[in-house]
């Protein structure tokens, strides 16, 4: 089982700069507007692996779906120093009502507490969206509605409790939110988890 060291580089620190940045909120601000009917989860990772890649140094990199491991699993997002794989980050995206949803909740477990390629991730980053629209969601430039948008309920720190209860390792946790206008008001919470020691 593998133990987490605690000199590793800390190459997250460099994703929560980014998810910091104006530049990253424009990003979103494109990617809701041309993608507000979808999940985003694929749309914001690549975006965060395309500014983690040109802003860090020739000696750091991100890959996306690496390692892999038996049966097709793979780690949503690595980062790599000197070639050397320093953080083993899994990414979800939900809705404030899917953390209500025990299904969702064990969905969300497995990427916490599941062996990927022999090993436990690092780092887990969870992404809320929360958006300001009307009760149908609709887009009133096409008519078409946003996806889920049943699911837009108040984003609940109980039902986030209730997901942080079921995970197999001590962790550390920050929140960063962001706020983007396209085609309307939406706040990202990007929830990081850095697990501080092996599995129970």
């Amino acid at each position: 089982m593998e133990k987490i060291n605690k000199g590793v580089i800390l190459l997250i620190k460099t994703i929560k700069k980014i998810i910091s940045n104006k530049k990253f909120t424009e990003e979103l601000n494109k990617i809701n507007k041309n993608f507000f009917n979808l999940k985003q989860e694929l749309h914001i990772k690549n975006e965060l692996i395309v500014q983690f890649n040109s802003e860090c140094g020739n000696d750091e990199i991100a890959i996306s779906e690496y390692p892999r491991g038996k049966y097709g699993t793979s780690v949503d997002l690595s980062l790599i120093k000197n070639n050397e794989l320093k953080n083993r980050v899994e990414l979800k995206y939900q809705y404030p009502r899917g953390l209500r949803c025990k299904g969702v909740q064990r969905e969300l477990l497995k990427d916490t507490n599941t062996l990927k390629g022999g090993y436990y991730c690092t780092d887990f980053i969870l992404i809320i969206h929360k958006r300001f629209f009307d009760k149908k969601g609709t887009y009133a430039i096409s008519g078409v509605e946003a996806i889920y948008p049943d699911w837009n309920d108040n984003f609940s720190e109980k039902h986030l409790s209730e997901f942080e209860n079921g995970i197999n390792r001590s962790f550390d946790r920050n929140v960063i939110s962001v706020e983007a206008s396209e085609p309307y008001k939406n706040i990202y919470h990007f929830i990081f988890y850095h697990f501080k020691s092996s599995a129970k």
